[in-house]
């Protein structure tokens, strides 16, 4: 098998779409199929609610992780996908599939880094 190593992209966004920042269920299942659209495979999930209507969630993945943790106070999302490549090269998947969960909140900003490992 070649390796490719992983790919990651991590960082911020703004929007004023509030109900998704506590909402878990209005967005977990579209990211979740965004993910196994781009060929991935979902292994499991962990949410975490928080009092003040924030959330983490975490989906475990055949080849790493995403997660999101939300601030509503702030507008703020931040999103992390992680993909590593030991059978194919993930590069091109992770960047499409991580524009695509943005576009979800129509931000107003987004700020990401993009890591090649």
């Amino acid at each position: 098998m070649a390796k490719f190593g992983g790919t990651h992209i991590f960082g911020d966004i703004r929007t004023d779409e509030y109900r998704l920042l506590i909402e878990p269920d209005l967005v977990i299942d579209k990211i979740t199929q965004i993910i196994t659209n781009h060929g991935f495979t979902v292994m499991g999930h962990l949410p975490i609610p928080f009092p003040n209507g924030a959330y983490t969630h975490m989906i475990g993945l055949g080849e790493s992780h995403f997660t999101i943790h939300t601030e509503p106070e702030n507008k703020k999302a931040a999103l992390d996908l992680y993909t590593c490549s030991y059978s194919r090269d993930n590069t091109r998947a992770t960047r499409k599939a991580m524009r695509e969960i943005i576009k979800l909140f129509n931000p107003k900003r987004s700020k990401m880094t993009f890591n090649k490992r």
